[in-house]
């Protein structure tokens, strides 16, 4: 099992790419590392509504990352924590079935992570073109941070629970 899963979200359009770069650019950091984070997965997921439930259920953590598309903030980053993704009244993602209604549907279910974050980047998704690099690597940078200052406690979780199974 996987404790910790960061999933890319997004599509292969213009700036709706963002969770994937994201996503790859993390892997890439992490890969050369994996003794040390071997119970980290990269996921990118191609527009999940619903099956983004599945993607969570059984980890410790759930990391998403997704562009946001809102007027007049371009490059700001965001992140959200459990209870504020639950109790957000405001779509956060430009697909179907967004995100925050796909987890409001999974806590009634009792199927999200106990941990549980998003982070966005306020885009414009009429722009043709992939996210500034700036803009992609201050976001990388944050999530690499949370990640590793997250690793540590997690990896203890997950060692505990199999040794008590």
């Amino acid at each position: 099992m996987k404790c910790i899963k960061v999933i890319g979200i997004g599509s292969p359009f213009g700036q709706d790419q963002l969770g994937w770069q994201v996503v790859n650019q993390l892997q890439q950091t992490f890969v050369d590392q994996s003794n040390n984070y071997r119970h980290i997965s990269f996921i990118q997921s191609d527009r999940p509504g619903l099956r983004l439930l599945d993607l969570i259920k059984g980890t410790d953590m759930a990391i998403l990352v997704d562009a946001i598309e809102k007027k007049g903030c371009t490059g700001q980053i965001f992140k959200l924590e459990r209870t504020e993704l639950l109790n957000s009244d405001q779509p956060l993602s430009s697909h179907a079935v967004g995100v925050s209604e796909t987890l409001s549907l999974g806590e009634v279910l009792g199927d999200l992570p106990e941990e549980l974050v998003l982070f966005g980047m306020c885009v414009d998704n009429s722009m043709q073109e992939p996210v500034h690099e700036e803009h992609l690597e201050q976001l990388c940078s944050q999530i690499r941070n949370y990640v590793i200052n997250s690793t540590q406690r997690i990896t203890l979780n997950c060692n505990t629970t199999r040794s008590t199974s």
